[in-house]
C-alpha cells in the first residue's frame, strides 16, 4: 500500500472545534488559540456530529480508517479546555470495529443519562451503540451493546422521547429500494429492541416516488 502523509483536520459543527468569547474573537484559554486540532497519526479521520455533556465536556464520533486501511467508528470526548478526556477508554479516543466490516461509520450521537448513543452504518446495515460514561459498551443493549439495523443501510440521526421511567429510540435513515433510497424512521424501545409495533415491522416510510431521495425530519412534541 502507498504510503501516505495526511493533516487531520476536525470540524465539530461549530461545537468544540472553535470556542468564542462574547465579542466574537477565539476564546485563547481553549485548545491551541481557540482550536482544537487532535494528532490522529497518518490516517484518514473524520467527525461527523458531536453532542455538549451537561459539565461542558463534548463527545464526537466520526469514522476511523485503521491500520489495515479499514474504516472503524470512533467516539472521543474532550474537556471543557479543548484537551482529550483521559477518563473515556483511558486515552480520550476509542475505535470500535461493531461487526468486522471494512466499511463502518457513526454519524449521530445522542446522551441520555450517563449513556452515550452512536448510530451509523456497518457494511450495508445500520447500528446503534450504548456506550457507558467510561466509554466501555452497555451490555444491557442490544447484544453486547450493539444493535444492528437491518431495517435502515445507515443511521443518520438519533432522537430520544422520554415515556414514565424509560424512553424511546427512533433512529433516522435511508434503505434501498430497487435503484433508489427511501428515507426511514425506526423505534427501539430502551433496551435496544425494535417496537413492531410502530409503522410495518418497526420501520415508518413515505410512500414509493418515481425519483429522488428524501430526508425526512420528525419534531416530537411533548406535554407535561
Amino acid at each position: 500500500m502507498e504510503k501516505r502523509e495526511i493533516f487531520i483536520i476536525m470540524l465539530f459543527c461549530l461545537l468544540g472545534c472553535f470556542s468564542f468569547s462574547q465579542d466574537g474573537e477565539l476564546d485563547k484559554s481553549y485548545g491551541n488559540d481557540g482550536l482544537v486540532l487532535l494528532p490522529m497519526g497518518t490516517t484518514n479521520t473524520y467527525a461527523y456530529d458531536a453532542a455538549l455533556q451537561s459539565d461542558g465536556k463534548l463527545i464526537a464520533v466520526g469514522t476511523y480508517e485503521n491500520s489495515a486501511g479499514e474504516d472503524d467508528v470512533f467516539v472521543m470526548r474532550i474537556k471543557t479546555n479543548g484537551s482529550l478526556d483521559m477518563s473515556f477508554q483511558g486515552y480520550g479516543f476509542h475505535a470500535y470495529d461493531i461487526s468486522g466490516s471494512d466499511f463502518e461509520n457513526a454519524y449521530a450521537v445522542w446522551l441520555v443519562g450517563n449513556k452515550i448513543l452512536v448510530g451509523g452504518n456497518s457494511g450495508s446495515n445500520g447500528f446503534v451503540m450504548r456506550l457507558n460514561s467510561d466509554g466501555s459498551m452497555d451490555e444491557t443493549f442490544g447484544t453486547n451493546g450493539v444493535k444492528g439495523i437491518n431495517l435502515l443501510n445507515n443511521v443518520q440521526d438519533i432522537k430520544i422521547v422520554p415515556v414514565l421511567s424509560s424512553y424511546e429510540i427512533f433512529l433516522a435513515g435511508s434503505f434501498p429500494d430497487d435503484f433508489n433510497s427511501r428515507p426511514g424512521i425506526v423505534k427501539l424501545s430502551e433496551n435496544g429492541t425494535v417496537a413492531a409495533s410502530f409503522g410495518v415491522n418497526g420501520r415508518a416510510t413515505l410512500g414509493v416516488f418515481r425519483k429522488g431521495i428524501f430526508l425526512i425530519c420528525i419534531s416530537l412534541h411533548l406535554e407535561g
